[in-house]
């Protein structure tokens, strides 16, 4: 009678097991986001919805926790740089905040960056904002590797 019990739990558990990791529980292995980042963003909303802007990410993953930054572009061919203030990897997915000014207008704007990613083997696509003197402008975004980090030594 116990071996019956026994085996019955064991059963009830492994179901649950399955049904845990059908539902996607199932911790997947973090993916490592270091090095350059060649990416697009596709405004959805306000006056600049479906123009598109290249920008780059320059990360550093220690152990899932992204720093680095952020290069976007300016008017008349310029570029500036922001600081990433919080950035996550929890297995495939990626959530970056950056911020900084864009110095090369007059007056500077502050700008704010969110980037919320999936990751996968052709790179990253996700959703993200950007936020311009307070006003934000939602995107879609991709971005593929293009200067992997450096062998480990």
């Amino acid at each position: 009678m116990k071996d019956m019990i026994a085996r019955r739990l064991a059963l009830v558990a492994l179901a649950g097991f399955a049904v845990w990791a059908a539902a996607g529980c199932v911790p997947t292995a973090r993916v490592n986001v270091t090095g350059g980042w060649s990416a697009t963003l596709t405004f959805t909303n306000g006056p600049m919805a479906g123009f598109q802007r290249g920008f780059t990410l320059d990360l550093a993953d220690s152990e899932g926790v992204v720093t680095g930054t952020v290069r976007l572009p300016s008017h008349g061919g310029l570029t500036y740089l922001i600081q990433v203030t919080y950035g996550r990897v929890r297995g495939e997915a990626l959530f970056l905040e950056a911020a900084g000014t864009d110095d090369q207008i007059a007056p500077p704007a502050a700008i704010t960056l969110t980037l919320d990613g999936e990751i996968s083997a052709a790179g990253i696509t996700g959703i993200g904002t950007q936020t311009v003197n307070g006003t934000p402008y939602d995107f879609t975004w991709q971005a593929v590797l293009v200067a992997p980090p450096p062998p480990e030594a």
